[in-house]
């Protein structure tokens, strides 16, 4: 049995290959099994997971996208929507960032962008770019994003903004219950020193 196959390959150590299924279509699944990797785990848990809405959860960003560049092939499709300024805080379990159409069009200046637009719905970036057959990786160094958690733009966040920007969080779910929304968001600009938010139209290129 197959099931045996794979418990005699962890018995002894052995490398498996398998892929951790997080999407809902079940073609995909199959298309897994027909590979003839050695298992595939459906995950029922966390439904629909790709890299629409992720970036903003990543702390440690530039690893993560240097991965996602390496991992396409040459001439393959990137696509990637997250949140920009503007949109409210959403820790599940954390939120980290905020990516600005500027953020984007330079952390992708080293692949061809092909759509670079916000979201007309709420704040938010949305990116498709195809990797050139020659690809030089640029290094991400040098780019501060605005980070939700420091409430400016940084390179890192530390450990102790995550844990005071949770400990706020909670603070503001309970005055939420107590307090008008006006008042509320006028005391959210005092604490982050941040204007009112602009309205956010469909961007170009």
């Amino acid at each position: 049995m197959v099931l045996n196959k794979l418990r005699a390959r962890l018995h002894d150590k052995a490398t498996s290959y398998g892929l951790w299924v997080t999407m809902e279509s079940p073609t995909l699944t199959e298309i897994a099994g027909a590979l003839g990797v050695d298992w595939v785990c459906v995950d029922m848990e966390h439904g629909h997971l790709d890299f629409r809405e992720v970036m903003e959860h990543v702390q440690h960003w530039r690893p993560a996208i240097s991965n996602l560049k390496r991992l396409v092939k040459p001439n393959g499709v990137l696509l990637i929507t997250t949140r920009s300024r503007g949109f409210p805080y959403h820790g599940y379990p954390y939120d980290f960032w905020r990516y600005e159409v500027q953020d984007m069009r330079a952390i992708f200046s080293d692949m061809t962008i092909d759509v670079l637009e916000t979201d007309p719905v709420s704040p938010g970036v949305f990116i498709k770019v195809h990797k050139p057959a020659t690809f030089v990786e640029r290094e991400l160094d040098s780019i501060d994003l605005y980070s939700i958690v420091a409430h400016r733009r940084c390179r890192e966040v530390t450990s102790a903004q995550i844990y005071v920007r949770r400990i706020r969080h909670k603070v503001r779910r309970a005055l939420s219950r107590l307090l008008p929304k006006n008042i509320l968001a006028g005391l959210d600009r005092i604490v982050t020193r941040e204007e009112a938010p602009a309205v956010q139209g469909r961007g170009a290129r």
